[in-house]
């Protein structure tokens, strides 16, 4: 097993966090993530595409329209995910902070078809999850298995998940559900892996609460639970909820000390 260190030609993106890399056929695809610059200016580098047999970088053309320029193309974020069927790649959710310093959580769901670099946005039926970042979404078959995250309560609190929601896109009109599930669930976490073998899905690793927050995870589950039984019916597929930036950096940080 050996490290080596690719050197592709053509143009590179800017240094990011918080993308997705998405591989279908021989082609690797970056997308979103956020890349800060040396005065603190925050910009989303766009779509790279990685052609690993000629290891040649292109960034794809897509075709828009309205004053925006950017018409049909899901609005800037970072921790996302990005879930590949067939040529098509399913972005769901992630953040990103305005130039007001606030953080947008997002649960809107786009479809990027690679075979002719265009951008949809699916109809579905049933209840989508929350708003959340550093969540994973991991393909069996033709579904979409998204497991946990993080977003930011009516009180500033950092909430960690560990809800399990399932996308059908077999079926002519794609829908979610919230399935019911046996065995004892992995508690709370973000930026864990969620890996695939057969029909199982490995989950490894991750940040949230520990065993010192006991009390503060049942509370907080508590709100979670509240919210997602008498809110979550409102949702839109645009729906997003903003809260400061700062405000998330201090709960993350009270949660995880």
């Amino acid at each position: 097993m050996r490290w080596q260190q690719a050197q592709p030609c053509g143009r590179a993106r800017k240094p990011c966090e918080g993308h997705t890399v998405s591989v279908v056929d021989r082609c690797l695809y970056v997308l979103f993530g956020k890349h800060e610059d040396d005065v603190g200016n925050v910009t989303c580098p766009a779509l790279l595409m990685l052609d690993t047999e000629t290891m040649m970088l292109s960034h794809p053309h897509f075709e828009t329209s309205g004053a925006d320029g950017r018409s049909g193309i899901p609005d800037d974020r970072e921790g996302h995910s990005a879930s590949v069927i067939g040529t098509k790649i399913y972005v769901f959710g992630g953040t990103w902070t305005d130039e007001d310093d606030n953080t947008i959580y997002m649960n809107d769901l786009h479809v990027l078809d690679v075979s002719n670099f265009s951008w949809a946005r699916p109809v579905w039926s049933g209840t989508p999850p929350i708003e959340r970042e550093g969540h994973t979404a991991s393909v069996v078959g033709r579904r979409v298995f998204v497991f946990a995250g993080t977003w930011v309560d009516d009180e500033h609190n950092s909430v960690y998940l560990n809800d399990l929601h399932v996308l059908d896109t077999s079926v002519d009109a794609m829908a979610w559900t919230q399935p019911s599930t046996s065995g004892e669930a992995p508690c709370q976490r973000e930026g864990h892996t969620a890996s695939t073998i057969g029909d199982k899905i490995v989950i490894f690793g991750g940040a949230g609460l520990d065993k010192a927050d006991a009390q503060a995870r049942a509370i907080l589950g508590a709100q979670f639970s509240a919210r997602n039984s008498s809110a979550r019916n409102s949702l839109t597929p645009s729906a997003s909820r903003t809260r400061s930036s700062t405000t998330r950096a201090t709960a993350r940080a009270s949660a995880r000390t």
